[in-house]
């Protein structure tokens, strides 16, 4: 019978540090919205397409950018990663994204600098819409 308590003890104590593992995922995810990201400098772009030397590009890049948060508590881990997101843009200047490539822990945090950077101003932008496949890559780093 004293074998069993002490099997029993040893569950709820796997079972408490499975739980706290759980639940320290969910508020590093929430967390995601906070701070500054440091993120390549790279122009976005569409694959075999020349529009993509247009300046709305670059304008949608540096507006991304600007609302994209580092989350604190990935910082203070040392947790760093890459992300590129993909997504169509409408001509309402709307955009739906078609796929998210890289680290997931930012997957939250990037989709918040999407939700604020849209919709965007295109009605006087002479382009084809919808423009699919628009890639912006963003990199999480070590600050040095």
């Amino acid at each position: 019978m004293e074998i069993f308590k002490i099997l029993f003890k040893w569950i709820v104590i796997g079972l408490a540090s499975l739980f706290l593992i759980l639940v320290t995922s969910v508020v590093v995810t929430k967390i995601i919205l906070q701070n500054s990201a440091e993120i390549d400098s790279k122009a976005p772009h569409l694959s075999g397409s020349a529009i993509s030397k247009e300046p709305i590009f670059k304008e949608i890049q540096e507006t991304l950018y600007h609302n994209v948060k580092y989350p604190k508590e990935l910082m203070h881990n040392n947790i760093f990663g890459d992300v590129k997101l993909y997504f169509t843009l409408y001509k309402n200047g709307e955009v739906k994204i078609t796929k998210l490539e890289g680290e997931e822990l930012f997957f939250p945090t990037v989709k918040a600098s999407v939700k604020k950077s849209f919709p965007y101003d295109v009605k006087d932008m002479d382009l084809s819409f919808p423009i699919e496949n628009i890639s912006v890559l963003f990199r999480f780093k070590e600050y040095n």
